[in-house]
């Protein structure tokens, strides 16, 4: 047996120091384990739950935001599609009553233009006879003036 520990470079005395020491690490291990250790390992735990949970609540709103979005879009097309068609009847209805203003407009400027040009050639044909009969006149009053 000495020759073994011989091998090692140990004295007798460490073999009963050896078990000793194990025992004793032994000891503390598990009293620095049961305090430190796991308490330290009890708040990793604790840290990776939530930020793991936290990582899988946060896809969960992720995809339920989506859905939602995606279901939001959908009435909103919905919702678009039927104010079309409630809006589609007035609008024909407006589109009709501007077309009959239109018309009513047109017809009644063409009215008052005929209107318009008759009077003018009223007035032409007026003014025309008047301006006939000044000549007639001035004609008349300058031959009695060189006659006379």
């Amino acid at each position: 047996m000495e020759e073994f520990l011989k091998n090692f470079a140990l004295l007798p005395r460490d073999i009963v120091a050896i078990p000793l020491m194990a025992l004793t690490f032994a000891f503390f291990w598990r009293i620095f384990g049961s305090t430190v250790i796991a308490r330290h390992l009890a708040l990793l735990e604790a840290r990776e739950k939530s930020t793991i949970g936290a990582s899988k609540g946060a896809e969960e709103n992720i995809s339920r935001a989506e859905k939602l979005t995606a279901e939001y879009e959908k009435n909103l097309a919905l919702e678009r599609a039927a104010y079309s068609k409630c809006l589609e009847p007035k609008f024909l209805a407006a589109r009709s009553e501007a077309t009959r203003i239109i018309e009513s407009a047109e017809a009644e400027a063409a009215t008052l233009l005929e209107s318009t040009r008759l009077a003018i050639a009223e007035d032409q044909k007026r003014l025309a006879t008047m301006v006939e009969s000044e000549a007639e006149s001035l004609a008349n009053s300058i031959s009695e003036r060189i006659l006379a």
